[in-house]
């Protein structure tokens, strides 16, 4: 069915509906991590994210951009670095941005219908400092960006929704061997809050 055709002052009144609506977000979210962080506060048991995996509740879904920060930063992602992904349509895309919304990461998503040689294209000129992808559809890219970029962290997404490491660096030792060093698991070993959750989590504005 196609949507009714407005007349142009019907037009005009819904623009103007829009604009006072988005001026009074705005002046209560200054950015979109404020709005997730007051869901997070305000719906802990209210469904986030439902699929065929099953259900996600504010709560959960904040234990697992909180990790997911923190695995991150503790593998020296900072703000300001770029995170690329290769991930299928699912909770994890959602996850990655939420947790690039609260930490000041750069997000490029990449879609399983670029090729190899685009992605590779972008790294080099943009150098992400990670690269977290759905080994189905990225082992082959993530080997391909782990060579040229030997300094960056690659992350998979495991059956259960953890992420864990693929490989981590690629060091050359005066052997002429390379460090292959697994990263801990970030859903597994990382509290779901900070140890300071006023940098995380600041009053929101009235």
């Amino acid at each position: 069915m196609n949507p009714p055709i407005l007349s142009p002052p019907e037009d005009h009144d819904v623009r103007k509906h829009q604009k006072v609506a988005s001026e009074i977000v705005l002046r209560k979210y200054r950015l979109p991590r404020d709005m997730v962080r007051d869901a997070f506060q305000r719906y802990p048991d209210r469904a986030a994210l439902v699929s065929g995996r099953g259900r996600l509740t504010f709560a959960d879904l904040e234990k697992r951009v909180y990790s997911l920060v923190q695995g991150l930063e503790a593998q020296g992602i900072k703000k300001g670095d770029r995170v690329f992904t290769l991930l299928p349509d699912g909770w994890e895309q959602i996850e990655v941005r939420l947790a690039c919304f609260e930490s000041g990461f750069i997000l490029t998503p990449f879609h399983s219908a670029h090729s190899r040689s685009a992605i590779r294209d972008a790294a080099q000129l943009a150098r992400p400092a990670a690269f977290i992808v759905e080994p189905e559809i990225g082992q082959k890219a993530a080997r391909d960006l782990a060579q040229m970029l030997p300094e960056m962290a690659v992350i998979s997404t495991g059956e259960q929704g953890e992420y864990e490491s693929m490989l981590k660096t690629h060091r050359p030792l005066p052997s002429n061997h390379t460090i292959h060093r697994k990263m801990q698991r970030v859903w597994d070993s990382h509290p779901a809050r900070p140890e300071n959750p006023k940098r995380f989590l600041p009053p929101m504005r009235s």
